[in-house]
């Protein structure tokens, strides 16, 4: 008999709530490190909770299941705002450049 495979959305809805309960995220980690679930369907914000539990058990198998969590030193975002706000006025002013003037 074929296994169970729920859909991407609904998967995503189940996981949330098992990651809020105290008692489910062994659990939810334990599926994931089994492929029973895929990493990929837990939402972003799930898995950084997980991350973040004071639980080391928890904080082991998340690491393992999930990957490390990236971290971004405030001079790389900084770096990476300037980058992003240089590009945004370039693309601005080449955009009012190639408008037709107004007859």
């Amino acid at each position: 008999m074929a296994a169970f495979q729920p859909s991407t959305n609904f998967a995503t809805r189940l996981v949330e709530p098992l990651a809020t309960r105290k008692s489910w995220p062994l659990a939810l980690l334990t599926e994931v490190k089994q492929w029973r679930l895929k990493a990929s369907d837990i939402p972003s914000d799930v898995v950084q909770q997980l991350r973040a539990y004071d639980d080391p058990p928890i904080a082991s198998l998340a690491e393992e299941t999930l990957g490390k969590a990236v971290i971004v030193s405030s001079e790389e975002k900084i770096g990476q705002m300037k980058r992003l706000q240089t590009v945004l006025a370039e693309n601005r002013d080449l955009k009012t450049s190639l408008m037709p003037e107004s007859v």
